[in-house]
């Protein structure tokens, strides 16, 4: 993850990261849930998970402490010509 030392550096015990492959989706409510009035969400990540989490905070600490960052979908280039298989058939006569 990019610039996750630096965050850890700043944030200290206050930054909770969920990595989905080495630890799976978190709990967002129970992350949220024991906040103190006044704490800010920043998030980034997929629709779906900011959409979740927004959710919650709204729902616990009120629409202006959700700050969001969204990723663009994934973009695969297409193959290279030399790259792509082509589909053999073979069409039988049956008589």
């Amino acid at each position: 993850m990019a610039f996750i030392d630096e965050v850890q550096e700043i944030m200290g015990d206050s930054l909770a990261v969920y990595p989905k492959d080495e630890r799976g989706r978190a709990d967002l409510l129970t992350e949220i849930k024991d906040a103190p009035a006044g704490t800010a969400v920043y998030a980034c990540g997929p629709e779906r998970l900011l959409a979740d989490l927004q959710q919650i905070t709204m729902d616990t600490l009120g629409a202006g402490a959700f700050h969001a960052n969204t990723l663009p979908p994934q973009h695969r280039p297409p193959a290279p010509r030399a790259q792509r298989t082509r589909l053999q058939t073979r069409h039988l006569k049956l008589s």
